[in-house]
């Protein structure tokens, strides 16, 4: 069995096998994966080493043992709740608007719930909040159809979120990942 595709879905790691299953890793609070040569036995909180091709080991470090790994020949199982990608075609003003319509929990706590929007963590959300100039326990602003001027504005506050939440990711990413050169 080899791996022949990475991919990422919100905070999952896709490993594409050569055949038709994925191995899909969550590392949650504590866990990281690393390269490291091929050595004696596991380190300390070392709960699963996968042999390589090359000679080297991946090691999965947990000490709170908060991650998972699924194999599973369909990923939709495990991350079908999930919702769109914050820099995705499919995470738009409208969609935002739609999801928190109604809703009363502080907009913390509904950008880090996974089926509205995938990958957001507390420091994202932290940021995206800094820099939209809310507090973390913010009430969602809600759309009511009062007239079309209340329902423009409101829809201009969701707008201006999702852009601050799509800037905030893109600015993440840049700063982990810089274009090569």
């Amino acid at each position: 069995m080899r791996f022949d595709r990475f991919e990422r879905r919100g905070k999952y790691m896709l490993f594409g096998l050569d055949d038709p299953r994925t191995l899909i890793v969550h590392l949650r609070m504590t866990g990281k994966l690393q390269l490291a040569p091929a050595a004696g036995p596991p380190a300390k909180h070392e709960h699963v080493i996968l042999d390589l091709d090359d000679g080297r080991n991946l090691h999965y470090q947990d000490p709170r043992k908060f991650g998972r790994f699924w194999l599973t020949p369909t990923p939709e199982t495990v991350l079908a709740k999930l919702g769109p990608e914050p820099l995705g075609p499919d995470f738009t003003p409208a969609y935002l608007i739609d999801k928190l319509a109604g809703r009363k929990a502080p907009i913390k706590a509904l950008l880090l719930d996974q089926r509205i929007v995938a990958g957001i963590g507390n420091i994202y959300a932290d940021e995206t909040l800094y820099r939209a100039q809310y507090t973390r326990r913010s009430p969602p602003a809600t759309c009511r159809r009062r007239s079309r001027s209340a329902a423009r504005r409101c829809a201009g506050r969701a707008a201006s979120r999702h852009r601050t939440l799509r800037q905030q990711q893109a600015a993440a990413i840049y700063k982990l990942y810089p274009p090569r050169r």
